[in-house]
Order: structure tokens, then C-alpha cells, then sequence
């Protein structure tokens, strides 16, 4: 398998009060590009209440954020994560935050997912990929449940960014108290590529770009074909 190592699922370097503080407070900038990304989607789709999967949420920090930006309000969501200390935080922040008609937290595993195929018209995640023991299975699962006509957006760092990038994220690392990126487990645009083809995922888009604060990761974005006539 291109790109894959033998090893079981990764959780965080970090406590998951350390790493719920570091998503709610040091990826701001990360935030906003995400969020408009997924109101482009969402706006693209045409349709207002449907359902979105927030694909291993961790503590729930990003599906919150998004639940509360305006012009999202009939979107519900399905969250799910594989670590019960993330969920157990997950869970507190969508009550604290009054969500809890909105954002259901469940445990999952990316790689069996729980959910009918064709279920989901928007799935999302963030720097998820180099978590999985198995990137293609989880591929597979992916788009086995996003409905045709549906779109997933994953941003996710790269194991090659640029050198300007990866300071200006580390720094924003330290000032939470959290270690510097793991680039040794994070995959490169290419090898994504090849587990997306070795999936069988026929309609896919990478964006990598090549400056910017956006330049730690990459995009990649999987739609699912309607049928035929």
C-alpha cells in the first residue's frame, strides 16, 4: 500500500484537555479557511437541511464551530470519534454549548463505519488521515456512506510542507504548550493520492498549496457520481 506503514490507530501527542484547548484556541487561522470552505460546499449543494458527518472529531471543537456560523442553522450533524477520553470531552463541549438537538456524538471507527451506505450529503474532517491504521479502508468506508451527488472535505498536514508553514504552525503549537508536528507520520499529497486510487474512489480532487499558512497541509475533496438515468 502506497504510503502506509504498519500501525494501528494514533491518537494525539497530547492530553485531550491540552488537545481540546489547542483546537478551541491556537488554529484560528486554520478555522476560518475551513469554514468557508465548507459554506462553499454547503452553498453548492443547494440544499438546506441535510446531514454532515464530522469524520473522528476529536473534542468536537471544529463541528461546533461550524454548527454555530451563521447561514448553517438547518444543517444537523453526526460526529464520531474512536477515543472514549476525546468523547467524554466532545460530549461536554456540545452541551455546554447548547447543541445538543444539533451535533450527535457517537464512538466509531473510521474503518467500519456505522452508518448505511449513500447516508451522509456532506462528510468533513481535519488532520484525521494520519490518525487511521489504514487510510484506503477508511477511504472505502467514506465513500460507501456519502450520497451521491454528496461531498467530503478533509484538510489534512502534509509531511513535506513548505519551511515557513510548518514555523508559523509550530509556533502556534508552543504558545498552547503543545509539541511540535509529527511530520515522520503525516502522509504527502501523492501517497494520498494512491490509497484514494487504491480505494476505488473514482471522483476525487487534491489541493496542496504551495505558500501560505495553508501550505501545512492539503486539501482533498471526494464526491460520489449520481447513477445513471
Amino acid at each position: 500500500m502506497s504510503g502506509q506503514t504498519e500501525r494501528g490507530n494514533l491518537a494525539v501527542h497530547s492530553s485531550p484537555e491540552l488537545y481540546d484547548r489547542y483546537t478551541s484556541e491556537g488554529v484560528e487561522a486554520y478555522d476560518r479557511v475551513f469554514i468557508q470552505r465548507f459554506l462553499e460546499e454547503y452553498r453548492g449543494l443547494g440544499k438546506a437541511g441535510l446531514r454532515c458527518l464530522d469524520l473522528c472529531t476529536g473534542t468536537g471543537q471544529l463541528v461546533i464551530k461550524l454548527a454555530t456560523t451563521p447561514g448553517v442553522e438547518a444543517v444537523s450533524f453526526e460526529a464520531f470519534d474512536l477515543f472514549d477520553d476525546m468523547l467524554e470531552i466532545a460530549r461536554a463541549n456540545v452541551r455546554a454549548a447548547g447543541l445538543g438537538e444539533r451535533i450527535h456524538i457517537s464512538k466509531a471507527d473510521v474503518h467500519a463505519l456505522p452508518y448505511g451506505d449513500d447516508e451522509f450529503e456532506m462528510m468533513m474532517g481535519r488532520s484525521i488521515v494520519h490518525h487511521w491504521a489504514n487510510p484506503v479502508l477508511a477511504f472505502r468506508e467514506i465513500h460507501r456512506v456519502l450520497a451521491p451527488g454528496g461531498v467530503c472535505v478533509i484538510h489534512e498536514p502534509r509531511r513535506d510542507p513548505t519551511a515557513a508553514a510548518l514555523e508559523a504552525a509550530n509556533a502556534d503549537r508552543d504558545r498552547i504548550g503543545v509539541a511540535p508536528f509529527h511530520l515522520e507520520e503525516k502522509y504527502t499529497p501523492g501517497e494520498v493520492h494512491e490509497q484514494l486510487r487504491e480505494a476505488g474512489v473514482a471522483k476525487f480532487d487534491i489541493f496542496a498549496p504551495d505558500d501560505g499558512p495553508e501550505s501545512i497541509g492539503f486539501e482533498i475533496r471526494i464526491g460520489k457520481k449520481r447513477a445513471a438515468g
